[in-house]
């Protein structure tokens, strides 16, 4: 997972997976970098399976996501893919 800022007061997400080291997460790591209720310029999506989907029902909750690019296929949709198309 990439996260950071971009050029000016901005943000963007390279996957959401469900990171958990020791007692870290991958909620735990963006909000380290990310100022909570910052605007998310753009949260880019790999594929559907959950270590890249993990984290996106969290980061939706505490941020505001403007631009979603959800890359690859699969021809059906997973659970967490499910999940993160409702949440948007």
């Amino acid at each position: 997972m990439l996260y950071g800022p971009v050029p000016g007061p901005s943000f963007m997400i390279d996957d959401a997976g469900n990171y958990t080291g020791g007692e870290s997460t991958t909620f735990d790591k963006v909000e380290e970098i990310i100022p909570l209720d910052s605007d998310v310029e753009l949260l880019v999506l790999s594929h559907s399976d959950s270590d890249h989907l993990g984290a996106v029902d969290e980061i939706c909750d505490a941020y505001t996501v403007k631009r979603v690019i959800r890359l690859g296929y699969h021809p059906q949709q997973t659970r967490g893919e499910m999940q993160m198309i409702r949440l948007l």
